[in-house]
């Protein structure tokens, strides 16, 4: 029997005639439920070992808001753009004008493109 350094040993029966010589290892105890031996190779003493893995992906089920740009109503914002008089929104300072402009594009967005809820 094999022991030491955090290593589980799955098959614990004879693997050849004499001995116990194919093993299963694994650093996680809960991987493997059960090693089963199926017998002996026709052309060999070694047995033929079968265990199933137990793999489990972690649900990560957030879910995050995206837009789509593919589904925008583009002509809406191009007709509330041109309907602006820019000279009179940019009057301020360049600093003021970019938070200005940029707050008219964000509201744009939220009513002209789509939302979308996707998984990450």
């Amino acid at each position: 029997m094999f022991t030491g350094g955090f290593i589980t040993q799955h098959e614990t029966s004879r693997t050849t005639e004499r001995s116990l010589l194919d093993l299963v290892l694994t650093n996680e105890p809960e991987v493997i439920n059960e090693v089963e031996n199926l017998g002996k190779f026709a052309t060999s003493d070694h047995s033929l070992l079968f265990w199933k893995i137990n793999v489990g992906r972690e649900e990560n089920s957030t879910k995050v808001i995206r837009v789509d740009y593919n589904k925008m109503d583009l002509n809406g914002i191009r007709e509330e753009l041109r309907s602006c008089n820019w000279d009179e929104e940019m009057k301020g300072n360049v600093n003021e004008s970019w938070v200005l402009f940029k707050k008219r594009l964000l509201d744009l967005q939220h009513k002209y493109v789509l939302k979308a809820r996707v998984q990450e």
